[in-house]
């Protein structure tokens, strides 16, 4: 006697993120069926409050102070501007240098060039 061995296709499992998202709107789309005009309340207009009116003056009053402090604030000579750029320039080259001295891909690119 010689036995037959039945042989399975092998079959993919769907994945996680498939089944999950194929379960969601299956359930998403029997609750939408289930729901009928009545199911809903109208929204009614809401009047303001006093509460409401009297942030939102404290909000604009704190704009005004801070657009008036800006205003208020000390001009810089053409000195100070400059030495301000070289310190932000320097502070930065520092942060980029260390970032390709993290990167090896990078150092090494950079260590080929050549300005010819």
């Amino acid at each position: 006697t010689t036995s037959v061995t039945s042989q399975k296709k092998p079959t993919r499992r769907k994945s996680l993120k498939r089944t999950l998202s194929k379960r969601l709107s299956k359930r998403a789309s029997r609750l939408s069926r289930d729901l009928t005009p009545a199911d809903f309340t109208k929204v009614q207009a809401v009047e303001p409050t006093y509460y409401y009116y009297e942030k939102v003056s404290e909000e604009l009053e704190k704009i005004v102070h801070e657009v008036k402090e800006k205003e208020e604030a000390e001009t810089l000579s053409d000195a100070e501007v400059l030495q301000r750029i070289i310190t932000l320039t320097k502070e930065q080259g520092d942060a980029i240098h260390d970032k390709l001295k993290d990167n090896p891909t990078l150092s090494n690119f950079f260590q080929q060039m050549s300005y010819s």
